[in-house]
């Protein structure tokens, strides 16, 4: 099988020509007609000669293509004149007659819009080994008040192996040379997985989506209450009008997109694993015809792996299907998808093993107590602290914390504030203060208040911001995490304050 015709071949009956993708192919069919299809077995081009009696198509040497029956020629191309000419079926779908020096001198303008992230394909940039792992311990997340595990590795780990092909590409590194999937006691690549898996559930909302779109009472198509925003778009609008214009905006600014895949309706959060994750990195627009193709972290190696789709009407029930490609099994249905947000995270620089037991040393090195709490590293909101990640540190206090099961990392607030993330062995010194200070200099109590800086009207004291200061003594209030400034009202008078600052009341 080939894609052109040159100079003196022929196509006969049921033979056929293909793209070197395999996603077009030109017949010339019993019946007469030279026809050009697509993948999906729509036509898109044909001469318009069934019911002739022809037995072939002539790329002949003057640089004509004809289709002759026993009265003579049928139909030509008009390109005689141009010898050494040749047939050619491109991968973006259009059938083009080339002059030996290389213009074009004839095509069926059936080119499809083609779009190609630089760089990437599953079988270059993505993970050289299966999603299939062995047991590790579960993350446990709360939907609707029911604990579900979604980090048992043994159920698969795609979202994270999606995130984290991403950031190998973004980092501009190589995939790691590993074609044996990585287990719990392999270091840094097994564990930099993991994190981005809890990270491509965006805790917490992200599993409500998942099980808003499961809902089996959401229709797949739009109704009169949705269009009139009664209600919640169906399942193909949200696919075609909400989430495909995400996804197309990234990769033609040149970036792979993580798509969640909802390919179960059910009430039961439990069901929630079923669903799956891959990575985008092109796609084909014929009219509206819509091919994403997509790294799968469940085939390897496998560039052939699309997402197709009729983007035509989003009101109506819209057939989505996974084919995994030319070896694999037959086309999967989906009933949805959605881009998560993305965020870039670094790839361990080596495989070196977190060992067991490691530690890091937190000190306070601030004059007020610090509220210290140690998160997942993949728990960008920090949500929950770690088991014995929180405590409290008096000024010139110190602490010594145990990573968890080789965790890579720990990201560390204080006082409600993020520090930062640390590695085994770091030493953490808490130097930025996060609460501001009155002095009272007269020789009687004084009341101390907290308003926000704006609070003009000085309504709403902070919480904790209602203060008695001692004669001749000092207190300190420590700042809400989501503010930099207060206001300080101490005596009847005001004192506008950063983090750090003395206020000295005087009378």
């Amino acid at each position: 099988m080939t894609d052109r015709l040159l100079a003196d071949q022929s196509l006969m009956t049921d033979q056929e020509l293909r793209s070197p993708n395999g996603r077009h192919c030109l017949v010339m069919q019993g019946d007469g007609n030279l026809v050009l299809y697509r993948a999906n077995g729509k036509p898109k081009w044909a001469t318009g000669t069934d019911g002739r009696q022809i037995g072939a198509a002539y790329m002949q040497g003057d640089g004509n293509l004809v289709l002759y029956d026993a009265a003579g020629a049928v139909w030509a191309s008009g390109t005689h004149g141009n010898p050494g000419a040749q047939l050619v079926l491109q991968d973006d779908g259009n059938l083009v007659i080339y002059h030996p020096q290389g213009h074009a001198l004839w095509a069926t303008g059936t080119n499809i819009t083609m779009v190609r992230v630089t760089g990437f394909t599953p079988s270059t940039r993505g993970f050289d080994f299966p999603n299939f792992f062995p047991h590790a311990p579960d993350i446990q997340i709360n939907v609707l008040g029911q604990n579900v595990a979604i980090g048992d590795a043994a159920n698969g780990l795609c979202g994270g192996m999606v995130f984290a092909a991403r950031d190998y590409f973004e980092a501009g590194l190589p995939r790691p040379p590993v074609s044996g999937a990585p287990g719990p006691t392999a270091g840094p690549l097994f564990d930099f997985i993991v994190r981005r898996l809890f990270d491509s559930f965006e805790l917490p909302g992200g599993p409500l989506r998942y099980m808003h779109l499961m809902n089996p009472a959401l229709p797949d198509h739009e109704t009169w209450a949705s269009q009139a925003g009664l209600t919640p778009h169906g399942r193909a609008w949200v696919a075609i009008r909400e989430e495909w214009p995400k996804i197309r905006a990234g990769l033609d600014a040149n970036r792979p997109m993580p798509m969640a895949l909802v390919l179960v309706k059910t009430l039961d959060p439990f069901q929630m694993g079923r669903n799956h994750q891959v990575l985008a990195w092109g796609y084909d627009l014929d009219g509206e015809d819509l091919s994403i193709l997509v790294y799968d972290p469940n085939h390897r190696n496998n560039d052939n792996v699309r997402i197709d789709l009729d983007i035509s009407n989003p009101l109506a029930t819209t057939t989505i299907t996974q084919t995994p490609g030319p070896t694999q099994a037959g086309p999967q249905q989906i009933h949805c998808f959605f881009t998560p947000s993305y965020a870039f995270a670094m790839p361990p620089a080596d495989s070196v093993t977190v060992p067991p037991q490691a530690s890091l040393t937190v000190r306070n090195g601030t004059p007020s107590e610090q509220v210290v709490r140690m998160y997942n590293p993949g728990d960008l909101v920090m949500l929950a602290p770690l088991p014995a990640g929180e405590f409290t540190l008096a000024p010139g206090g110190r602490a010594e914390w145990v990573f968890h099961n080789a965790m890579p990392s720990v990201r560390i607030t204080a006082n409600g504030r993020f520090v930062g993330s640390f590695l085994p062995g770091d030493e953490v010194v808490l130097g930025f203060d996060t609460s501001v200070a009155v002095r009272n200099a007269t020789d009687a109590p004084v009341r101390a208040r907290f308003f926000h800086e704006n609070d003009g009207l000085m309504w709403v004291t902070l919480p904790a911001g209602d203060l008695t200061v001692p004669a001749f003594e000092q207190v300190r209030y420590t700042v809400p995490a989501n503010l930099g400034r207060v206001k300080a009202v101490v005596g009847g008078q005001t004192f506008p304050l950063g983090l750090g600052e003395t206020a000295v009341f005087a009378g």
